[in-house]
């Protein structure tokens, strides 16, 4: 038997990838063999095919990554269907393991925007007038613990209804119908360069964006991770993205 555990990171491991900034220019080229005539055709002609938005050559390479989140964070990723391929952890054949999301203090809670362009802040938008700045700080605590048993509260009923079901001899599949979406599961993801650069463009606020975005603060983590990757396997074509508005071409 698990003891429940709350968490609040974000875990991305790179598994394996293939091809580099040579191997998708030679898909430009059609030739397998050519090299860069200088230092700087390279670089030139992955930035041509991004300000042009060329994007057909990027599909050449692949990145394989595993990923542990929560369930609510795996349906925002898998929305991501071309050039993707998924594996996912299966709570049909495998039992859960007690591992919940709780927001971390870092996570800001209050929504000051509007649902279409959230901007979330941490401490609520409206302070009553009568409270002084010690009393304001007291209630934020107050709120802050209250907060946070209603995320923990509500994983610790479900993990022991799971437990009883599965106990009592309820299939697997059915038992996970009581967990959360708080739950964290394992997902495999397989992605080619251009995908990559059309979730990252989704994914990540950033003032260099084209066309802003208003990610959720939990796939955004997972998103900077993978985009460290990005820029270390395909550096000139991360580059060359960066630079031409972040937009997939």
């Amino acid at each position: 038997m698990h003891d429940i555990t709350f968490r609040s990171d974000m875990k991305v491991t790179l598994i394996d990838h293939m091809g580099d900034d040579l191997f998708i220019a030679r898909a430009a080229w059609e030739d397998w063999e050519r090299e860069p005539m200088t230092d700087r055709h390279l670089p030139g002609m992955l930035d041509t095919m991004t300000s042009e938005l060329h994007g057909s050559p990027f599909e050449f390479g692949a990145v394989v990554f595993h990923i542990e989140c929560p369930l609510f964070v795996v349906a925002q990723f898998q929305r991501h269907r071309i050039g993707f391929s998924y594996a996912q952890r299966s709570a049909r054949y495998k039992k859960m393991l007690p591992h919940f999301y709780v927001p971390g203090h870092s996570r800001p809670l209050f929504n000051a925007g509007t649902k279409m362009k959230p901007v979330l802040i941490h401490e609520p938008a409206d302070r009553p007038e009568y409270l002084d700045d010690v009393d304001w700080a007291m209630c934020l605590i107050e709120e802050g613990k209250y907060i946070d048993g209603n995320f923990r509260s509500p994983a610790w009923i479900a993990w022991g209804a799971y437990q009883k079901l599965l106990a009592s001899g309820v299939a697997e599949e059915i038992a996970r119908i009581v967990l959360p979406v708080s739950t964290y599961t394992g997902f495999s993801v397989q992605m080619n360069p251009r995908s990559l650069m059309n979730f990252l463009q989704l994914r990540i606020a950033n003032d260099q964006n084209r066309y802003p975005t208003h990610p959720q603060y939990e796939i955004e983590r997972v998103a900077e991770q993978i985009e460290a990757h990005f820029k270390e396997i395909w550096p000139l074509t991360w580059e060359a993205w960066n630079d031409n508005g972040r937009v997939a071409p």
